[in-house]
């Protein structure tokens, strides 16, 4: 059975539209000066989920823009 990227990619930008909200409503919130712990993990795991995802259907650069992204909410999450 063939895989449709075309519906796979559709389905790629729907979620992570979703995502770059979550993390944009999060950092606005963090410049706000909130140091909420659930907002950060909130940001990490959308970055987190936009890098697999991108990564499992080879969309290289998103995947690795939002790996950058996740390891700096990793370090912002275990306050360093």
């Amino acid at each position: 059975m063939a895989i449709d990227l075309t519906k796979l990619l559709k389905r790629f930008v729907v979620e992570a539209r979703d995502h770059i909200e979550t993390i944009n409503k999060g950092l606005l919130a963090l410049e706000d000066g909130s140091d909420d712990a659930d907002l950060i993990n909130s940001i990490f795991r959308s970055a987190h989920t936009i890098k697999g995802t991108a990564r499992m259907i080879k969309l290289t650069p998103i995947s690795e823009m939002a790996h950058a992204m996740e390891n700096v909410f990793g370090l912002v999450r275990d306050n360093k």
